[in-house]
């Protein structure tokens, strides 16, 4: 009964209901505690640890942490402490209390390396740069940072190119801006020839798994109802007509939780309906069939992931296309086989990048949640100035108020997304960017000095502005794009407050 409960737990905590699946871990640890099994319970506390610290409730969140490492200590579970360690470290962190996080991080990176476990090391490992890079320690913050990418080299992880990133704002931080700049282009040549088609069956791996756990489950199920049996032999009679009550509830749960899920797919797939007609009239054939297939076969989630691939996968091999298009100047002397070579190269560089602008990625609200709205934009309007060489003019009224989460990271991606088409296609050499309030709206004024452009022919490619239109849509706002070719952009989003 219990992992009957915690995989509405899983359905909840993949949606982002929090709060839900507290209730389901609750239930879930009423009857492990009354069964008193340790295997059972060092889990369930390590979960409900984490999804306090989602909610940001983080003194509970220690306090599971703590009673799960005490089950896992007890039991020599070297792998599972390290995990509790660098889960505790977090919340620890998020608490305020960065000299305890720290001492956990490092326990955590001992016990993997205890176990052999190396890759796995890394997150601890990058945990602590973070938090030295936090405290203004940015030395340790780069040594942690350096170990990092070098252990990520030599367990071949595909995504050792992120780790450029945080190296970057270290350089930033301590003044070497020429290395930080050269972190960033690491970032964007890795960045462009890692990505491959294992990721995305890697997403799809992920949701097999998910579909096949019930099935685990049931089967955990059955080995708990075999051992409360002989355990209870005396009151076999009574633990039966129990279990009958309960398993009725349980259907009749299942029963109107499908007929709502069936509900909400029929209404999904008129909207799909929709989506591919307006695809078909937008793009080339195989364009909309590879995009149809994507809205068909993949869940929502996987929409935002495509959205952020866009914006960082996708500005990178934009700027890749840009500087090779630059070389076009410097070749004119060569024979005309190399020129149509050249030609060819370039061509297919740009489908390339047409077929990332469909694809998935991307992230990263870590900044956002320690620094808030106010100080995230700032942060990341300074390494725009400071790496890109852009002037950057930025202003958020005061008089806005504070947003929730959600909130905030809407408005975040909306500016990431105008910055991002900046990057890829304006050629700017200066930003200004406003919050300002207005009655009741928030309103969002971005300006730039770039090369500006065809509205009207825009709409018609690309997920930049399509994109950007989805999202201001999403939280019911209203976007204006004023752009002319050789003007520069000027975009106001108004949102309600």
């Amino acid at each position: 009964m219990a992992s009957s409960f915690e995989s509405f737990v899983d359905l909840h905590f993949l949606i982002g209901e929090f709060n839900t699946a507290l209730i389901y871990y609750k239930k879930s640890q009423a009857i492990k505690e009354e069964l008193n099994v340790p295997l059972y319970l060092k889990s369930l506390y390590n979960a409900l640890g984490k999804n306090f610290l989602s909610l940001s409730e983080y003194d509970s969140s220690i306090y599971y942490h703590e009673k799960a490492f005490d089950i896992f200590y007890t039991q020599s579970d070297t792998q599972g402490i390290a995990s509790t360690m660098n889960n505790w470290g977090n919340a620890l962190y998020m608490n305020d209390n960065e000299q305890q996080a720290i001492e956990k991080y490092h326990l955590s990176v001992r016990y993997y390396e205890t176990s052999g476990r190396i890759a796995e090391s890394i997150k601890p490992i990058i945990n602590l740069g973070e938090v030295f890079l936090y405290l203004g320690d940015y030395d340790s913050a780069l040594f942690y940072n350096r170990i990092a990418l070098q252990r990520a080299h030599e367990v071949e992880d595909n995504y050792y190119y992120e780790y450029y990133l945080d190296l970057a704002r270290c350089y930033k931080e301590i003044g070497m801006l020429d290395s930080a700049n050269q972190m960033l282009n690491l970032y964007i040549v890795h960045s462009d020839s890692i990505f491959s088609i294992e990721k995305t069956e890697a997403i799809l791996d992920a949701d097999a798994k998910f579909q096949t756990k019930e099935k685990e489950q049931a089967l955990i199920l059955e080995q708990e109802k075999s051992e409360k049996l002989a355990a209870q032999d005396a009151n076999k009679r009574k633990t039966i007509f129990v279990l009958m009550v309960v398993l009725i509830l349980v259907v009749l749960m299942i029963f109107f939780i499908v007929r709502n899920v069936r509900q909400k797919l029929k209404v999904s797939a008129l909207e799909l309906n929709v989506q591919n007609q307006k695809i078909d009239n937008l793009l080339k054939d195989q364009e909309a069939r590879s995009y149809a297939s994507l809205l068909e076969g993949q869940s929502a989630e996987r929409a935002r992931i495509a959205q952020d691939l866009h914006d960082h996968l996708g500005g990178t091999l934009a700027a890749v296309k840009v500087h090779f298009s630059l070389m076009d100047q410097k070749i004119t002397d060569l024979q005309s086989e190399n020129r149509e070579l050249f030609n060819k190269v370039n061509e297919m560089l740009g489908d390339a990048v047409l077929d990332v602008r469909r694809i998935s990625h991307g992230l990263a609200s870590g900044r956002l949640s320690k620094l808030g709205l106010r100080g995230a934009i700032s942060d990341l309007m300074d390494v725009l100035s400071q790496a890109k060489k852009l002037q950057v003019d930025f202003y958020m009224d005061e008089n806005l108020p504070q947003f929730d989460t959600k909130k905030e990271q809407e408005i975040y991606a909306l500016i990431q997304e105008m910055i991002s088409n900046t990057l890829k296609h304006a050629n700017a050499q200066s930003v200004e960017l406003q919050l300002n309030r207005q009655d009741d709206l928030c309103v969002i004024m971005y300006e730039d000095d770039g090369a500006g452009f065809d509205f009207k022919l825009a709409q018609t490619k690309g997920l930049g502005l399509t994109g950007l239109a989805n999202r201001v849509e999403r939280v019911n706002g209203k976007l204006t794009i004023d752009s002319l070719i050789g003007r520069g952009t000027i975009i106001i989003i108004e949102l309600p407050l």
